[in-house]
């Protein structure tokens, strides 16, 4: 039987822009644990499953965090749709979420400690502060990082820590979109994403850019 995270002697706080599989890793490695099976199967089926599979797994993760965290319903269980500032009324932008592999910044993680739900869009390859392509691979044993086989303290299966990999730097053409979905009204940045990054640039640059990467994949 799953224990509450009331019932836990540590309760992080969920930070501003945190993504939900982040948060759930550093709670349960705070407490000395790793995620357990069922808790990273639910937080799948949310990020993956069709609508009619999550009202359920919804109610059942909700259950465990308790008021730890405040979890917005209907983001996770309907389609996600976002609108984005500066298009036309009523425009959005159809939003699918990836944590295959783990993707991150590891200079924003050594500053920040967590993990930018940013990170989680599907078609965000970029860091819009550091200006660098996310790591996805460990460069000392070259396996793809999984929250699966993530150890504590932002380690991977290797020991290798995450914060002293690198990034490749991004193309202008990378930066542009990423800072183009950074500012979306629905998303709620980290602190430092909001000091340096920018308004949101041409919208339609955006949606010329999805129809593209749809097409393609």
């Amino acid at each position: 039987m799953l224990i509450p995270f009331s019932d836990y002697p540590v309760s992080p706080q969920l930070e501003q822009g945190e993504s939900l599989f982040g948060y759930v890793y550093r709670f349960y490695t705070a407490n000395g644990h790793g995620i357990p099976d069922v808790v990273r199967k639910w937080l799948f089926t949310l990020l993956h499953r069709r609508d009619n599979d999550k009202g359920d797994t919804f109610n059942r993760l909700h259950a465990v965090t308790g008021s730890t965290i405040e979890l917005e319903r209907i983001w996770w269980i309907r389609t996600r749709s976002v609108p984005w500032s500066g298009m036309q009324p009523n425009q959005e932008i159809w939003i699918t979420l990836s944590q295959s592999p783990l993707r991150f910044c590891p200079i924003c993680l050594k500053e920040t400690d967590f993990h930018s739900a940013l990170w989680e869009i599907d078609f965000v390859s970029v860091c819009p502060v550091h200006n660098c392509h996310l790591v996805v691979r460990c460069p000392n044993c070259l396996s793809k990082l999984h929250w699966q086989s993530l150890l504590s303290d932002w380690r991977c299966q290797c020991s290798t820590p995450l914060t002293s990999m690198s990034g490749n730097s991004a193309t202008i053409y990378q930066i542009r979109l990423t800072r183009s979905i950074a500012p979306a009204k629905h998303f709620e940045l980290p602190i430092n994403f909001q000091n340096l990054v920018g308004g949101p640039v041409d919208p339609h640059f955006l949606v010329h850019y999805l129809k593209h990467y749809k097409a393609n994949r």
